[in-house]
């Protein structure tokens, strides 16, 4: 832990860490959560289509999320990492605001958290679309 500034309190830092939190949840349903969100996602990507974030809230029934979250926005900065890490794209391209059809601000802290870089937002989305409806097609954890 650590003091902030001034301030008369302690912070626990681990708490803000995305990459591990559970927010709560058992890490078992936790991680059911995510193999739910990812079969999800798979499953709009193979017939070609989007998911919107109330949509995926609505495929997790391991846990309770709501979809404008900060869990939610966990669970998908742990999948874009993890999906990436393994070689299959930023799946997470393919869930989208309901308002505008594109990616929330999430989406883009943690593509920038994985290293990749753009100068046009649009392209670089639309590459990343791309390549997770081609791993969509033959994705391991979801038969």
């Amino acid at each position: 832990m650590n003091n902030v500034g001034p301030f008369p309190f302690v912070l626990n830092v681990e708490v803000f860490n995305l990459s591990s939190a559970t927010f709560g949840f058992t890490s078992q349903a936790w991680e059911q959560a995510k193999l739910e969100a990812i079969c999800a996602i798979v499953r709009a990507g193979r017939r070609g289509q989007m998911i919107s974030y109330s949509e995926l809230a609505k495929q997790i029934s391991s846990i309770a999320i709501e979809p404008h979250s900060y869990a939610m926005n966990g669970l998908l900065d742990q999948i874009s990492k993890e999906e990436d890490a393994a070689g299959r794209s930023i799946l997470t391209a393919l869930v989208v605001q309901k308002e505008d059809g594109a990616p929330a601000e999430g989406f883009w802290e943690s593509a920038r958290d994985i290293g990749r870089q753009w100068t046009d937002k649009d392209a670089m989305w639309t590459a990343e679309v791309s390549r997770a409806l081609q791993h969509c097609k033959k994705h391991p954890l979801c038969p």
